[in-house]
């Protein structure tokens, strides 16, 4: 008997393993839910509120995490573990004395496994008891808010979300106010209100009620400095509704000068510009792409900054001044005359810092020092006269007894001598074999300090026609279509070219990927045929060890007369 439990825990197990590699391969396609909005987007850039400052006190940061997925599979580490060690920094970083907060984007919780078809109570429990033992997190400065793995089976009506998160608002508004202004922080449930289980109700999708209450909060935060929007679900995969005045979302985000969307959802980082709007999608801290981690925004002088930190690594080093031309188009360029360019940087660390220095490009390090006031804000200066009139990378490192911290931003001196033309980066795509064809539209990526609309031209080359054929196929809205071929699998690097009318141009490289995917029906069944074929070997397998290995033999004590 002991031999039969043996080998039918390990047939089990074996179930267990290959069952969940299955779970993986049919979870919603990388990257494909970027195609599902058909709103319109908008290319108009916000009149810039970033301004390059001396002043040490403008400033305040708040921290982002997304994803955690308590409860979720074990593959990709401890999600409590992450949540517990996420805690602990959050709380290092954390200071009420500059009205920080945190928000998390959604999928706090992963739902039942293997397959998330409804909510599992004991995860709720957990997070929300993991939450309030850290002391300092309360309803004033932890916002959380849902995502599609909080509500499958329950998105009518959100009660294990309403019950058990901090905030227990699916729509939220807060502020924060300070002496140089006012800034407006706006959540939204983009999660499907139908009560779908997974996968159905995986996509986003925001309706009409929803948007015109977004609208309502837009039009009361105008007279803020800036506004930040934050839901779970990326800007183009928000559904397909309108305002009861027929705005899309992002034709709100347009209108009402949001200055950043952040996001979760996509188990990766990407940074890109919706016209004036920076939009940023934040890497899980439960099921990560990279490694664990959040995000920390800083708002400075109106300029905007961020950095994915990993968990548990120290120094944090974020840049704030000046501020990044790779991350938002509002980003100021230097004045080439300047003697004196400020450079600030957040610098956190759970030991003593000991130095922090920058240097520009290649050239020598040079010393930075703490503002008087301020414990976690280090400061320098430049001479912008002395480098050239191009971009430079301006980096910071900070070093204590846990390490080395670095951070690096791209800046220019004097006016551009090519105009920016791309706001990508562009999609990849992972998508099944034999699956229909499907479009990006291409507007929505491009931008031009002078051209616009059909001024900007797009191109495709080096395509495999034979796996996916790639054409621009409505070149006044810059719509291009992906055409699989029949049977094709694999992958292929496609180039995008986008050309303004003085000839300039720039290009970018996509990645098209076509897999065999099983879907949900042909999963279970596969699922059923593994557990019997597992249990039946195992039967057999037992049963013939027992029938066919020798026997031991018995031993008889012999009476002695």
């Amino acid at each position: 008997m002991k031999r039969f439990s043996r080998y039918l825990i390990i047939s089990l197990s074996l179930f267990i393993f290959f069952g969940g590699l299955f779970v993986i391969d049919i979870s919603p396609y990388k990257n494909s839910y970027r195609t599902a909005y058909n709103g319109l987007p908008t290319n108009a850039i916000h009149e810039k509120k970033a301004h390059l400052s001396n002043n040490t006190r403008n400033i305040f940061w708040f921290i982002q995490t997304t994803d955690e997925h308590i409860g979720g599979p074990s593959i990709y580490g401890d999600n409590r573990k992450n949540l517990r060690d996420f805690l602990e920094n959050a709380g290092i970083i954390y200071n009420s004395s500059f009205q920080n907060f945190l928000v998390s984007t959604g999928d706090l919780t992963n739902a039942q496994i293997p397959l998330p078809y409804g909510q599992d109570e004991s995860e709720w429990r957990y997070r929300n008891d993991t939450i309030y033992s850290a002391r300092w997190a309360n309803t004033s400065c932890y916002f959380d808010i849902p995502g599609n793995h909080d509500g499958y089976n329950d998105s009518k009506t959100f009660s294990y979300y309403l019950k058990w998160s901090v905030q227990k608002k699916l729509l939220n508004r807060w502020n924060r106010t300070f002496s140089f202004g006012n800034y407006t922080f706006i959540a939204l449930n983009s999660v499907q209100n139908a009560g779908s289980a997974w996968p159905d109700g995986t996509s986003g999708d925001l309706d009409r009620t929803e948007l015109d209450w977004f609208e309502q909060q837009l039009k009361a935060s105008q007279g803020s400095n800036l506004t930040f929007v934050f839901a779970h679900h990326p800007e183009n995969d928000i559904g397909r509704n309108s305002t009861s005045d027929g705005k899309t979302f992002m034709e709100l985000l347009g209108e009402y000068k949001v200055a950043a969307y952040i996001y979760g959802h996509g188990h990766e980082n990407h940074e890109r510009n919706q016209g004036g709007t920076i939009c940023i999608e934040t890497d899980s801290l439960g099921q990560p792409s990279t490694v664990p981690g959040y995000r920390i925004f800083a708002i400075d002088n109106d300029g905007i900054s961020t950095k994915y930190q990993p968990i548990n690594k120290w120094p944090l080093v974020l840049i704030t001044c000046p501020i990044d031309r790779g991350l938002t188009m509002q980003a100021f360029d230097l004045p080439p005359s300047s003697k004196a360019i400020p450079i600030r940087a957040l610098i956190f660390d759970k030991d003593q810092m000991l130095i922090v220095q920058f240097k520009i490009d290649n050239n020598p390090w040079r010393a930075m020092y703490p503002v008087p006031g301020n414990k976690y804000l280090w400061n320098a200066s430049f001479d912008a006269s002395s480098l050239t009139k191009a971009e430079h990378i301006i980096t910071i490192r900070a070093t204590s007894s846990s390490g080395t911290g670095m951070d690096s931003i791209l800046v220019r001196v004097g006016t551009p001598d090519q105009p920016e033309i791309v706001n990508g980066p562009l999609p990849n795509f992972v998508r099944t074999r034999d699956c229909a064809p499907w479009t990006l539209n291409l507007s929505m990526y491009e931008w031009d300090k002078k051209d616009v609309g059909v001024q900007l031209n797009w191109s495709v080359s080096n395509g495999n026609p034979s796996l996916c054929s790639v054409a621009v196929t409505d070149i006044i809205n810059d719509i291009v279509t992906f055409t699989p071929s029949s049977g094709a699998s694999g992958f292929d690097e496609v180039n995008f070219t986008l050309t303004n009318k003085a000839g300039k141009s720039v290009s970018q490289m996509i990645i098209i990927i076509l897999v065999y995917r099983l879907d949900p029906n042909e999963f279970q069944l596969v699922l059923g045929v593994i557990l019997s074929v597992s249990i039946i070997g195992s039967v057999t397998i037992n049963y013939l060890f027992y029938r066919f290995s020798p026997k031991p033999a018995h031993k008889f004590r012999t009476a002695i007369d």
